[in-house]
């Protein structure tokens, strides 16, 4: 649901010209590599190209986030891209 509320406030905000969701460069991380590519839209639709297992009945990356890590984003930021931003 988290995901569906963020996706709502971010178009009002694009839709008010706050920002775009096609901005890039979203993190000093990513700055100097391909990640530089992905896009706030490609966040929100989970097309990234960042490398990503989601799988509750296992150790993945999503448990380990989970129950882990003592800071979850600074685990995104650390990803490394395994695919082309919109086509992953």
């Amino acid at each position: 649901m988290t995901k569906s509320i963020t996706n709502a406030v971010l178009g009002v905000l694009e839709k008010q010209g706050k920002f775009s969701l096609t901005q890039n460069k979203l993190f000093k991380e990513w700055e100097n590599d391909d990640r530089s590519r992905i896009t706030l839209n490609n966040l929100m639709q989970m097309n990234s190209g960042l490398k990503w297992v989601e799988d509750y009945n296992t150790i993945s990356d999503v448990t380990k986030m989970l129950f882990l890590a003592e800071d979850m984003p600074e685990i995104q930021l650390k990803k490394p891209l395994i695919g082309d931003p919109n086509n992953s």
